[in-house]
């Protein structure tokens, strides 16, 4: 996500979110050239972090983006939170 392995930058560069009205803002970083890297993003979701399976929702929730820098872009998303209670996270996948 754009961090460095080998300092304590986590903070900087992990998905960020908030209540937005009734939705729950996510936002993280996408490298620019993900398509190019065969790298596929998608937030998956989960009304439990014992039970029952992640729900991945892909990009359906992304509302735009902007550069960071010439690697990575800001990706923001608008989920609902009127079904109530929800997990959220991103998952990356080289293809």
């Amino acid at each position: 996500l754009g961090g460095d392995p080998q300092v304590d930058d986590a903070a900087a560069f992990l998905p960020a979110a908030k209540l937005v009205g009734a939705n729950m803002q996510y936002i993280y970083n996408r490298r620019i050239d993900a398509e190019a890297r065969n790298l596929e993003y998608g937030v998956i979701l989960n009304s439990d972090l014992v039970f029952g399976s992640w729900t991945n929702i892909g990009t359906s929730a992304e509302t735009g983006s902007a550069a960071l820098n010439a690697e990575f872009e800001a990706v923001t998303n608008l989920v609902s939170t009127a079904e109530g209670k929800k997990f959220i996270n991103l998952e990356v996948i080289q293809n």
